[in-house]
């Protein structure tokens, strides 16, 4: 939840903020690691479980990256639940967005990066040691996923021990990384606002995918900005975000 803390903030100047720390992440991990405690199903009841339990009829669901994709899978299964939806540099709504952000984040890498990653191999076939590597894999690409240098150590630190799990984004690839929520979302009439970074690896493609099918969206590009506003554009992001629940 950490990593959403400083938007968090920003909302919780006019509404009450609710920042859970994600199943297998922080004060929810999973020891020892169990791949089968992740399904699509078992992250939107988690997110049902707490609107259910603090007694909320309905609220607005907000996620940054994947978490965008959980926010659309909770919205596909629990429409009535959602006022409004937030998707913050989201992952894409159906799977071939993919492979675009993947050549994006590699062609954003310098040949330094692109040996350090070649020579990444986990020490055995275990999955602490495949977590490891993935995790040293995104401090590695951290380059690509801002759009100035200056960013670049902020993002690090997101990916320092304690604070990433690269066994939880293997879980989160292996049940979210397919999906195809076009059919089972077309029917969700409630306002959405989607953010991104006019250099944000995910692409600008992605994001036109989603309001295609959310046809209630709304775009707000930020210039100079790569996958991480909160880091990298605080005050556009806060900018857009409180315009949008000011319109509620």
């Amino acid at each position: 939840g950490d990593q959403l803390e400083s938007t968090a903030a920003m909302i919780a100047k006019t509404q009450r903020a609710i920042l859970p720390d994600q199943r297998g992440t922080g004060n929810s991990a999973i020891e020892p690691f169990d791949l089968s405690k992740f399904s699509r199903d078992l992250l939107i009841g988690d997110l049902e479980t707490i609107r259910s339990d603090l007694g909320i009829e309905s609220w607005t669901v907000l996620g940054h990256s994947w978490g965008g994709m959980l926010a659309m899978a909770y919205a596909a299964k629990h429409p009535d639940a959602i006022n409004q939806l937030i998707l913050l540099a989201p992952g894409g709504i159906e799977p071939s967005f993919k492979m675009t952000s993947q050549q994006n984040l590699m062609a954003g890498l310098g040949p330094d990066e692109m040996t350090k990653l070649s020579q990444l191999q986990p020490k055995d076939p275990s999955m602490e040691a495949m977590a490891e590597v993935i995790t040293e894999a995104n401090r590695i690409m951290s380059k690509a996923m801002v759009a100035s240098d200056e960013d670049v150590a902020a993002l690090r630190k997101e990916f320092e021990d304690g604070k990433y799990n690269g066994a939880v984004g293997l879980a989160l690839q292996s049940t979210m990384g397919n999906m195809d929520l076009r059919e089972s979302v077309d029917s969700f009439a409630k306002p959405v606002l989607i953010i991104q970074g006019d250099q944000d690896a995910i692409g600008r493609s992605t994001i036109d995918t989603i309001a295609k099918t959310l046809e209630q969206s709304k775009i707000v590009i930020i210039d100079d900005c790569g996958h991480w506003p909160m880091i990298e554009s605080p005050e556009a992001m806060g900018k857009a975000l409180a315009e949008f629940l000011a319109a509620e």
